[in-house]
């Protein structure tokens, strides 16, 4: 796949991007910290504040959260949609819907619908996440 030098932005950018977003999804889904943290620029943020959570900045604090998330929600499903991206030279943000179902760890199901926003970095490893934040657009539910 081509990348873009820095200073200019091609679709090729966007690409990278919306696939930055797809990882998220799947790391997030199979529990793989490794992957996850990695998908973060190493000062990024992760904000659910806005579900009453506490902020995680920077790889440990990052791999933290969702290790013990996974210990609260050993199960989820993600799906995205409708994402837009704004590239500007070596940065960017974004935002995308979330539809998501968790089970908790007696086994009840609950579903999320949110909205991503994001802020995007690019780095000598392609393109990161400098912060990522969860808005919720309807009360979490139990289905």
């Amino acid at each position: 796949m081509a990348t873009a030098t820095a200073g200019t932005s091609t679709a090729t950018d966007t690409d990278q991007i919306k696939r930055l977003g797809h990882d998220y999804a799947h790391a997030v889904d199979t529990g793989d910290l490794d992957a996850l943290v990695g998908l973060f620029a190493p000062d990024g943020l992760w904000d659910p504040s806005a579900l009453g959570m506490d902020t995680a900045q920077g790889s440990d604090e990052i791999r933290a959260f969702f290790d013990a998330n996974s210990k609260v929600f050993p199960a989820s499903f993600h799906l995205t949609s409708n994402h837009v991206v704004d590239v500007d030279a070596d940065t960017a943000t974004g935002a995308s819907y979330l539809h998501a179902f968790v089970l908790d760890a007696a086994g009840a199901k609950q579903e999320v619908l949110g909205r991503y926003v994001d802020e995007y970095v690019r780095t000598s490893d392609g393109w990161k996440f400098q912060r990522r934040a969860l808005l919720p657009l309807l009360a979490p539910s139990d289905s």
